[in-house]
């Protein structure tokens, strides 16, 4: 949790489901004595929303077109299990629009069955063939999603797995901490990893009391198990999904890898061309680099590139000095950026809102594949 608010906005899918997990968790803690079990539904349905919104958010026009789906991308080039695949994929054109809507297929299927209680087991093999194809690039989320499965076995089975995951997984972990801290090379890297370290010391003494204190074999159904708290934060939880479609940000909103675009007023959701729930503007506006002599601009120029006016003041501000004659369009208007303009920019991308909440991504030219 400190992490997660530390680091926000730039924070990834896996870093907001892990807090919203750990404040359900935090809240049954602090009113139930059978607070693990009576969580588990609510864990559940937290689950489920991700995968849901995962799979609603690839439901684009860019996303079944061969030529910019994000499936035919990264087959090539970050899905080291398939290499050997890619090039025969890459020359079949029907093969390409199989794989593609294959994947909408298990992405959908995977949800699907974990909230069907008799077909939760194929769920949690679906899903588990499923991120273990992802391979090593995408460990990180595959490892929470791997062990929220745990939810859904039974109290007796989900205890021993994870008292294994707590002896055999902690010592690993913890060591990949501290090597990590060894290796640090800002003061603000090694203050980051080490507070990894510190957490991985509770790691221990937390699963202690959990199985110390013993889960009951009794399995608590969804409408026994009530929390106001905690069907607010998956409502929340909801709401950050819906993010790009109503003129928020657009990440992270479990949009990963999935071609969607809601900038620029236009939407290439096969549901609606313009998002019917754009209650605001923050992505409306786009900018465009005209010229530079800057390289960072000058890239984006070359690339034709498309940022948000958000993401262009968050830029400005990162940065905090001069591009050297740097041109920009806004509103089919053109700018020359000066120091009074900057300064007048920078000011105007300030604030809380702004500064931990508003998170853009870059519009790519032709809605090609990017997180």
């Amino acid at each position: 949790m400190v992490v997660f608010a530390f680091v926000m906005p730039a924070t990834a899918n896996h870093f907001v489901l892990m807090a919203f997990i750990n404040l359900t968790l935090i809240c049954f803690w602090l009113h139930r004595d059978d607070w693990f079990e009576a969580a588990i539904p609510h864990l559940r349905t937290l689950v489920i929303i991700a995968y849901g919104f995962a799979f609603f958010h690839k439901l684009n026009w860019d996303f079944i077109n061969p030529k910019n789906s994000c499936v035919i991308s990264m087959l090539a080039g970050d899905l080291p299990l398939f290499t050997s695949v890619s090039q025969v994929i890459s020359e079949n054109q029907w093969m390409k629009s199989v794989l593609i809507y294959l994947t909408l297929v298990v992405e959908f299927l995977i949800p699907f069955f974990l909230v069907r209680p008799k077909w939760a087991k194929l769920g949690i093999a679906l899903g588990s063939l499923f991120h273990l194809s992802l391979g090593p690039r995408f460990l990180t989320i595959s490892t929470v999603f791997l062990a929220a499965y745990f939810l859904w076995l039974k109290a007796k089975i989900s205890r021993w797995a994870l008292a294994i995951l707590a002896i055999v997984g902690g010592p690993v972990l913890f060591g990949l901490e501290v090597m990590t801290v060894k290796n640090a090379s800002t003061p603000l890297e090694y203050v980051y990893t080490l507070a990894g370290v510190v957490c991985f010391l509770f790691v221990g003494g937390y699963f202690y009391l959990l199985l110390n204190r013993g889960l009951s074999e009794k399995f608590i159904d969804v409408k026994k198990s009530t929390s106001r708290v905690a069907i607010v934060l998956s409502v929340t939880l909801i709401f950050l999904c819906l993010n790009p479609y109503l003129g928020l940000r657009t990440l992270p909103a479990f949009s990963m890898f999935s071609n969607l675009r809601t900038e620029g007023g236009q939407s290439n959701h096969l549901l609606f061309s313009k998002s019917p729930i754009e209650f605001f503007d923050y992505q409306r506006d786009l900018v465009s680099i005209v010229s530079s002599s800057d390289s960072q601009f000058n890239s984006l120029e070359a690339q034709s590139v498309l940022l948000p006016y958000p993401l262009f003041l968050r830029i400005l501000k990162d940065r905090g000095d001069l591009p050297p004659r740097t041109v920009y369009q806004y509103k089919s208007q053109q700018f020359l950026l000066t120091e009074e303009k900057l300064k007048q920019l920078i000011e105007e991308g300030d604030g809380w809102l702004f500064n931990k909440y508003l998170l853009f991504r870059s519009v790519l030219p032709d809605n090609n594949c990017h997180w």
